[in-house]
């Protein structure tokens, strides 16, 4: 984290949480929770999910949740990224991955001023709420997303749609909900990166010892890329894993 960007967030969250207390009288449509997480674009509106753990002051889970979805349009516009993953064979389990980006965060407070709350969930866990983002012009695209408590078939393997690019990020549950759906957001856009742009290192490791030579490989696979947007389309929640669905537009190099 850059110097100072924590305490820019700080600041930044108290002029979200007054601009909360008033647009926190407006009609928003309560939805059961399924029904917030199919965030797929109608026309040249976007839908973004802001989310907040529980806090004392309920208005100030509106500030979170307006917050957290601004920072998803931004990132939507343009966001660069690296993907790295390492995994070793011959010694058991020894799996490690990241996923770090890099975006833009000053046009935060102005895009937020532009988000509308369609939709609001609420529960001892802390708050959703979708936003719109209107008049945004984005390539157009079915998929269908089942609004049912029945798993989709896209959490078993990313679905094929034409003219763009899509990844599936899965994380474990984790104790707080903002946690869980952030890792999984972030993991999806790794996915993406990772078809975009990937390159695959695998190098021979010798271990010594009393009982004799153990050879084991590890694979390194790294990718960076620019991804212009990077847009969650649908998310799917289980009793332990949180699973996002992205999309960008645009076609893998190897293609």
């Amino acid at each position: 984290m850059k110097k100072g960007y924590l305490s820019k967030i700080t600041a930044l969250c108290m002029v979200l949480f007054l601009a909360a207390c008033t647009t926190s009288e407006k009609q928003v449509g309560f939805s059961d929770a399924g029904t917030l997480y199919n965030t797929l674009p109608q026309g040249n509106t976007l839908f973004f999910l802001g989310y907040s753990n529980r806090k004392m002051d309920r208005r100030e889970e509106e500030a979170l949740c307006l917050y957290r979805a601004a920072l998803q349009a931004v990132q939507f516009i343009a966001v660069q990224g690296s993907f790295v993953l390492e995994k070793e064979e011959g010694r058991g389990i020894n799996y490690g991955e990241s996923v770090s980006i890099q975006f833009d965060d000053n046009p935060v407070p102005e895009i937020a001023r532009m988000l509308k709350p369609v939709s609001h969930f609420r529960n001892d866990r802390g708050s959703m709420v979708v936003y719109a983002f209107e008049n945004f012009q984005y390539p157009q695209f079915y998929l269908e997303v089942p609004v049912n408590k029945k798993p989709p078939e896209w959490i078993n393997s990313p679905p094929d749609v034409p003219g763009f690019i899509t990844g599936v990020g899965v994380a474990e549950r984790r104790s707080r909900l903002s946690d869980s759906l952030e890792a999984a957001d972030r993991a999806a856009l790794g996915a993406l990166i990772e078809r975009i742009s990937l390159e695959i290192q695998t190098n021979q490791i010798v271990y010594s010892s009393k009982y004799g030579v153990i050879s084991s490989r590890r694979t390194s696979s790294r990718a960076e890329a620019e991804i212009r947007g990077f847009y969650i389309c649908s998310r799917y929640i289980d009793k332990r894993y949180f699973y996002s669905l992205a999309v960008c537009p645009g076609r893998r190099q190897e293609e």
